[in-house]
């Protein structure tokens, strides 16, 4: 069976996923929204050779967009309650960090700051609520103390790809994702812009 695909993509590492994603068998990716105003031309120029819709930040869902998935990497576009029903098996979101522990915006410098012995990726489903859908798939790597934000993306990445293989190949194998509860309850506390200039 064909799958058909909505991405929503931000920073470097969306764009990498998306690129991934355009070599991948028996999916077709429907369209593409850029929310990061850095990767637009790049995304618009990949989206142009694929043949795939490309919209900026700004669309306005409409029921022709609707396909089998949604998958939202490393973006900060809140998408509405009503528009993640319009997707026939769910929408995902890839979030940068061990969840439920380091939910929101900058979570890679939160778990550096609070000393974390290993930072994360989670793949979870979403819902109203922002990175508190339940949990499909977490990766994690080990840091030291000496870590810096850039090594820490590096090993972010090579997470999220890890997570994007392994989802893609679930889905084509039909197999039931597993859901693990996301217990807002356990987050812990960080800032939430990054400490001492970086």
């Amino acid at each position: 069976m064909k799958y058909t695909f909505a991405l929503v993509i931000g920073e470097a590492i969306g764009l990498r996923c998306f690129k991934r994603m355009c070599h991948m068998k028996n999916m077709t990716i429907k369209f593409v929204i850029s929310s990061d105003k850095k990767y637009d031309i790049a995304v618009k120029s990949l989206c142009k050779r694929y043949e795939i819709k490309f919209f900026k930040k700004e669309i306005s869902f409409n029921k022709n967009l609707s396909c089998d998935y949604l998958i939202s990497i490393f973006s900060n576009l809140i998408i509405k309650e009503k528009y993640l029903k319009m997707f026939k098996f769910g929408c995902f979101n890839f979030h940068p960090a061990i969840l439920p522990f380091y939910p929101g915006v900058n979570p890679i410098s939160g778990m550096i700051f609070n000393g974390e012995k290993n930072i994360g990726v989670t793949l979870h489903k979403m819902t109203k609520k922002i990175d508190g859908g339940n949990i499909i798939l977490l990766k994690k790597a080990k840091i030291t103390q000496d870590y810096y934000l850039i090594q820490c993306m590096e090993k972010i990445e090579k997470l999220t790809l890890n997570i994007l293989d392994n989802f893609i190949l679930m889905i084509k194998n039909n197999k039931k994702l597993k859901e693990q509860f996301n217990d807002s309850k356990k987050k812990k506390k960080f800032p939430k812009t990054i400490p001492n200039n970086g």
